[in-house]
Order: C-alpha cells, then sequence, then structure tokens
C-alpha cells in the first residue's frame, strides 16, 4: 500500500473511532442515614451506567461504630446477589447507586 493511502486509511479509522468512543464518567458520592438503628457515613466511589444509574466501584466509612472496608461483589451473572444473614433472612444487592431514588441504593 502506497504510504498516501496508508495514511488517507488511518485517518479514517481514528474518525470512525472517535465518532464511535463514549467518555467515561467517575463520580463520588457521599452518603448519610439514620434511622431504624442503623446510622453512618459511607464515601462512594462511582461509574456512569447510564443517566442517573451507576456502578459502585469502591466504597468506604462506617455503619455505626463498624468501619466498612471494601464493596461485597456480586456473584451471579444476573446482576444480582443476596446475603444471607445469621437468621436467615437475606437481602438482594446490585451494587448499583440510583441517584435520582429514594433510597439511592
Amino acid at each position: 500500500m502506497r504510504p498516501l493511502t496508508r495514511l488517507v486509511v488511518l485517518a479514517a479509522a481514528v474518525l470512525a473511532l472517535s465518532a464511535f468512543a463514549r467518555t467515561a464518567s467517575a463520580d463520588q458520592f457521599t452518603i448519610n442515614f439514620w434511622g431504624s438503628g442503623f446510622n453512618g457515613t459511607l464515601s462512594v466511589d462511582t461509574t456512569l451506567q447510564r443517566p442517573g444509574v451507576y456502578a459502585i466501584d469502591s466504597i468506604s466509612g462506617n455503619v455505626g461504630f463498624a468501619t466498612v472496608t471494601g464493596l461485597v461483589p456480586t456473584t451471579t451473572t444476573s446482576g444480582y446477589s443476596y446475603y444471607s444473614l445469621p437468621d436467615g433472612s437475606y437481602w438482594y444487592y446490585d451494587n448499583l447507586l440510583y441517584a435520582n431514588s429514594n433510597p439511592a441504593l
């Protein structure tokens, strides 16, 4: 291939890729909560998935007197997992933050 043709093909490829590229968006949220025997503050690092919905990348803070040291990963292919409590009850989680909803998690 000639150098000029190669340059034109490369320029077209770069232009095409830039047209379809999405910008990454990362945000940090601080969540304060209280009531029903629980209170705490969480610092959450996220990545925007779609408008108003963020995937939680990391989390730290405290709940009551306990320190939150990390994120519990989802363990199923559906995106939802559940956490079993000692009393036999459980709760589902998906590690998504809904910024415009109450509750946000």
